[in-house]
C-alpha cells in the first residue's frame, strides 16, 4: 500500500494537519463534483479516515477545509429548502461571515450533530445549483 495512501495512515492513528487538511479537501471535492453533501458528510470523511481525533481538531480541520474551498471560490455553503438538494440556497456574505456562521452551528453545538448534520450543507460553485426565488423566464 502506498505511503501517501490515506486509508494506511488510519491504524496508526490520526494523521498530521497539513496531511488530513490535504485529504480531507481531495476528498471533499472528488465526493461533491456535481452533488450537494451535507456536513455529515464532512464529518463522515473525518472519522472514516482518523483525520482528528479531539473536538478541537475536527473544528480546526473543517474551518481550515472549508475557508480555503470558500476563499478559492471552489463550494458554497448554504441551506437545502424543503428537504430536496435540487433547492439550494447559498448563505450570502464573506468566507468569514459564511466561517462565523459555521462556527455557530457546528462548533458551539458539536456534541449535538441534529444543529448541524443537515444544517450546513455544501455544493460546488456552481451557478447551476443555486436556486432563485420568484424568477420567471
Amino acid at each position: 500500500m502506498a505511503a501517501d495512501d490515506a486509508n494506511s495512515a488510519a491504524p496508526h492513528g490520526p494523521l498530521a494537519p497539513t496531511t488530513a487538511a490535504a485529504v480531507l479537501r481531495a476528498r471533499l471535492l472528488e465526493d461533491i463534483d456535481d452533488d450537494v453533501l451535507p456536513m455529515a458528510h464532512v464529518q463522515t470523511l473525518i472519522d472514516r479516515h482518523t483525520l482528528a481525533v479531539t473536538a478541537e481538531e475536527h473544528h480546526a480541520l473543517v474551518l481550515d477545509v472549508l475557508g480555503s474551498l470558500l476563499h478559492e471560490n471552489l463550494i458554497q455553503v448554504g441551506d437545502v429548502l424543503g428537504g430536496d438538494p435540487t433547492y439550494f440556497d447559498p448563505w450570502p456574505g464573506t468566507p468569514e461571515a459564511i466561517l462565523d456562521r459555521i462556527r455557530s452551528l457546528y462548533i458551539d453545538h458539536y456534541t449535538d450533530p441534529t444543529k448541524w448534520d443537515l444544517s450546513i450543507w455544501i455544493c460546488p460553485h456552481d451557478e447551476r445549483k443555486t436556486w432563485h426565488p420568484n424568477t420567471i423566464d
